[in-house]
């Protein structure tokens, strides 16, 4: 009977070892693993921590790109609308006070020219404060000014100055076909004449012949 309690005991002490064995050896494999997720999170951390400083360094680098984007359109806004309002100065003496320059013959052609000046300055100066416009762009917004526009005045304004592209090419006609009647469209006058006289540019360039 001794015998037979001696061999449980040492039966029961071999299968504890063996327990003791795989869990040490299941212990030590979730170690491993552990350590392995331990490297990854370092990893991870100090990934995350220089993509933090480069998208602070490109935060930076585009708010400095902004502010000298803005600065080179307020200085070169502001060298272009001084002689331009010298120019729309002196058209208006022209046009209201032509007697201070004397005895000149003031033709239909003088004065037509004048007038073209007077209309083509006046297209450079809004396309200056275009570009302040698009210095202080914010959020894809553009600001707009709207206001109530004749649409056959403003096509035959931007046709006027396209047609001076035409000039001494015989080969090449502008002809202008209104409807009559055309209504008032309340739209940005600046932005919408650009877009024509572009388009009009654009077919008196590359028109041959027609």
């Amino acid at each position: 009977a001794v015998y037979r309690v001696l061999g449980e005991s040492l039966r029961e002490s071999w299968r504890f070892n063996q327990d003791v064995t795989r869990l040490s050896r299941e212990l030590r494999l979730r170690q491993e693993e552990v350590n392995k997720l331990n490297k990854a999170l370092v990893t991870a951390n100090g990934l995350l921590k220089r993509s933090l400083r480069e998208l602070s360094l490109a935060q930076q680098e585009a708010l400095d790109a902004r502010k000298l984007k803005e600065e080179f359109a307020t200085t070169v806004s502001h060298e272009l609308r001084t002689p331009l309002n010298t120019i729309l100065g002196f058209v208006e003496v022209m046009q209201r006070y032509p007697e201070v320059y004397g005895d000149v013959t003031w033709t239909s052609e003088l004065r037509r020219d004048i007038s073209e000046i007077q209309v083509s300055a006046r297209y450079l100066s809004g396309l200056v404060d275009d570009i302040l416009d698009l210095a202080r762009i914010q959020a894809l917004h553009m600001p707009m000014r709207r206001e109530d526009a004749d649409l056959a005045a403003l096509i035959e304004e931007a046709a006027a100055l396209a047609e001076r592209l035409l000039a001494g090419n015989s080969a090449v006609e502008l002809r202008l076909e209104l409807p009559e009647g055309l209504p008032l469209i309340n739209v940005d006058r600046v932005r919408i004449q650009q877009v024509v006289l572009n388009l009009l540019a654009n077919a008196c360039r590359f028109t041959e012949r027609g």
